[in-house]
């Protein structure tokens, strides 16, 4: 028994993961921080602040870094709202994004920092169609993204049905946050 090779470890594939972040202004009416990529994949298309997991960090400290480099807005209080792992989610590979929701101060001013090309805060639209799917848009000066969505109950998350000018699957990150929000208030 002492000569015995010892079995190899298994290995398993490593995702990559990052951090996404909601963060929305309350007042004067409701406002979604959104960035401007300045870099492929989705190059000058919209997206929620985030960005790759480091050596070292947590996922909020990961959140936290990723939000004020490329906004230059810190986050105090974050919320988680899930695990987005669709093997297709990133056409980069496979990425496992953390999302969460925070609250930011009415007085919170955005500045593009890092690979974000611009940073605005855009009104928040979210109805009910009477379908029972959902629409979202968002404007910020002459700038209009919308995604049209599904609640599926049995998993208990947003599916996009189509997405205009909102990078990545953030759209549904972004209605996950607006359900959460409306069960609370703001």
């Amino acid at each position: 028994m002492c000569c015995e090779t010892p079995k190899p470890k298994k290995t398993y594939p490593a995702p990559s993961v990052t951090a996404d972040i909601v963060a929305i202004r309350p007042s004067p009416r409701p406002s979604l921080l959104m960035i401007k990529r300045g870099r492929a994949p989705y190059k000058d298309t919209w997206a929620l602040p985030g960005g790759f997991f480091e050596p070292g960090e947590t996922i909020e400290q990961c959140a936290r870094r990723e939000l004020l480099e490329e906004t230059s807005i810190s986050a105090e209080k974050l919320s988680y709202l899930g695990c987005y792992s669709a093997p297709d989610r990133d056409p980069r590979g496979w990425v496992i994004s953390c999302a969460f929701l925070t609250i930011a101060d009415d007085s919170s001013n955005a500045a593009a920092g890092d690979d974000a090309a611009d940073a605005l805060w855009f009104e928040i639209a979210f109805d009910q169609n009477t379908d029972g799917s959902y629409a979202l848009s968002l404007t910020a000066g002459g700038v209009k993204l919308s995604a049209h969505l599904v609640f599926d109950p049995c998993n208990g998350r947003f599916n996009i049905i189509s997405s205009e000018g909102i990078a990545f699957d953030h759209a549904a990150m972004i209605a996950a946050a607006m359900k959460l929000v409306s069960q609370k208030t703001l």
